[in-house]
């Protein structure tokens, strides 16, 4: 009897860990509001990872960088939706990313928000970091910022 239980105990942890195994991308739906800061998952935070080097490599225009989004400096949000006060442009599925990264020998802060409009079109609304805040921040207006 033990073993029948064992066996079935291990059955459907089996076919459990099978079906869990669905994507972040396959599950977001990019139409559907959200009203809450929610904690984010390993797919979102590699997404969140991608964008940050390339806003420090487009738009800031610098090369042989570190992020690291490896300690517990590096953190994603799931965000409340939002609107940009000007135009009245909505953002759902808005995302928020702090950490740090390492160019020339110095150790700097970054924070980032942004939109995805579907899984493969996405806006950064705010970046801002010390390496060049006057220059380079981007910075939407956003109602949340009231």
């Amino acid at each position: 009897m033990k073993k029948l239980a064992v066996g079935l105990l291990l059955s459907i942890l089996f076919l459990g860990a099978c079906g869990s195994t669905s994507s972040t991308e396959d599950s977001r739906s990019y139409s559907e509001s959200n009203s809450e800061v929610k904690d984010t998952n390993d797919e979102e935070k590699s997404e969140a990872s991608i964008i940050v080097e390339k806003v420090l490599k487009e738009h800031y225009m610098i090369d042989n960088f570190e992020v690291n989004f490896t300690d517990d400096s590096f953190k994603v949000y799931r965000m409340p939706d939002d609107k940009n006060t000007e135009t009245g442009e909505e953002y759902k599925n808005v995302y928020s990313a702090i950490g740090n990264f390492t160019y020339q020998d110095k150790i700097y802060n970054f924070d980032m928000v942004y939109s995805f409009t579907d899984k493969d079109s996405y806006k950064v609304l705010y970046f801002n970091t010390p390496l060049d805040e006057a220059k380079n921040t981007i910075d939407t207006p956003l109602e949340s910022d009231k």
